[in-house]
C-alpha cells in the first residue's frame, strides 16, 4: 500500500501533467518521467491512469467540503457571504494546489472518466445549493426561487469565468474577482451585491482562505 506522502507526490506531479497536457494526451509513462520512476515503478503504485484521476478529483473533493464547512462556520447567519466565501476559497486553493488545479481541468476534458467528474458535479451545486437555502431562510434571496436552477447556474457561471480567466489575456486593471457572479447574484435579487463581496475580501472572511491571491479590481461603480 502506498504512503500518503508517496501517493501526494504521485498525484502532484500527475496534476502538473494533466493541467498542462490534458488527461487524454497524459500518460503513465509521461507521469513517471517526471517522478523519475519508470512506467512499471508507477504501475504498482497506481495500477491505471483512472485511478491517478479519481485520487485527483478526490482531492477537490475533499476540498469542496472542507471550504463548505468552514464557509458557514464564518458566516453561519449569511447563505450569499459564505457562497461567496466558498467559491473565493476553492478558486485560491486551485491557484496554489495543483490537484485541484487539474480536477478543474478534468470538468471539461471529454476523456476524463465520466462517473467521478458527474459525482463531483453533483456534490458541488449541492454545496451551492445548500448555501443558496440559508440565503433563502435568512430573505437574501426572493422565497420564490427555484434553488436548484440557480446552483446549477451559479456553477456554470463560476466555472465558465474560471476557464475565461485562465484563457483570455486581459489587463489585470480590466479583471475583476468573481464579476461574472456579481451579475448572476444582482439577476437572483440579492441586494447590495457589490457591497457584500467586498465585506468578505476586508473581512475575516478573507482572512480565513489560506493563500488567497490578492485582490485585482476596478471601482465598485466602473
Amino acid at each position: 500500500m502506498i504512503d500518503s506522502s508517496a501517493r501526494a507526490g504521485v498525484l502532484n506531479a500527475a496534476a502538473l501533467e494533466i493541467a498542462e497536457n490534458g488527461y487524454a494526451a497524459s500518460s503513465l509513462a509521461s507521469i513517471a518521467s517526471r517522478l523519475g520512476l519508470t512506467k512499471g515503478a508507477l504501475v504498482r503504485k497506481f495500477p491505471a491512469k483512472e485511478d491517478i484521476a479519481w485520487g485527483i478529483i478526490g482531492t477537490l473533493r475533499g476540498v469542496i467540503d472542507c471550504e463548505y464547512s468552514r464557509s458557514l462556520d464564518v458566516y453561519p447567519k449569511s447563505g450569499i457571504r459564505s457562497l461567496i466565501r466558498f467559491l473565493l476559497a476553492v478558486g485560491a486553493r486551485a491557484t496554489s494546489d495543483p490537484q485541484v488545479s487539474a480536477a478543474v481541468v478534468l470538468f471539461t476534458d471529454r476523456a476524463s472518466p465520466t462517473f467521478e467528474v458527474a459525482q463531483l458535479l453533483d456534490e458541488w451545486t449541492q454545496s451551492i445549493y445548500g448555501f443558496l437555502e440559508v440565503a433563502r431562510d435568512v430573505g437574501e434571496v426572493d422565497p420564490e426561487t427555484d434553488l436548484q436552477e440557480l446552483a446549477e447556474y451559479i456553477f456554470v457561471t463560476n466555472m465558465g469565468e474560471a476557464v475565461f480567466g485562465a484563457r483570455a489575456h486581459v489587463p489585470e486593471r480590466a479583471t475583476r474577482r468573481l464579476r461574472f457572479m456579481r451579475i448572476t447574484l444582482r439577476n437572483a435579487g440579492v441586494s447590495d451585491v457589490d457591497a457584500l463581496i467586498d465585506e468578505v475580501f476586508e473581512s475575516n472572511g478573507a482572512g480565513t482562505i489560506e493563500r488567497l491571491p490578492p485582490r485585482i479590481g476596478v471601482p465598485r461603480d466602473a
